[in-house]
C-alpha cells in the first residue's frame, strides 16, 4: 500500500494555495462588488459547486444593483 510522504503533502498544499490564489480571490472580489459575501468564493474551488454557483450568480438579482437603484 502506498502512503503519501512529506513531499506529496507539500505538493498538495501548494496546489490548494494556487487554487485559492487563482480562483477564489478574484471570485471573492466579484462577489463583494455584486453585494454578496466574499466567503462564497470558497465554493468556487469545488468543480460542481462552481458551475452551480455560477448559474445562480448569473440568474438571481444582485443586491448591489438594487442598492444603486434605490438611491
Amino acid at each position: 500500500m502506498y502512503v503519501f510522504g512529506p513531499i506529496h503533502w507539500v505538493i498538495v498544499a501548494i496546489t490548494l494555495f494556487l487554487s485559492l490564489a487563482v480562483i477564489a480571490i478574484p471570485a471573492g472580489i466579484v462577489l463583494r462588488r455584486a453585494g454578496y459575501p466574499p466567503a462564497l468564493a470558497l465554493l468556487a474551488i469545488l468543480p460542481g459547486a462552481a458551475i452551480i454557483g455560477l448559474w445562480i450568480f448569473a440568474l438571481v438579482p444582485w443586491p448591489a444593483l438594487d442598492e444603486r437603484q434605490n438611491r
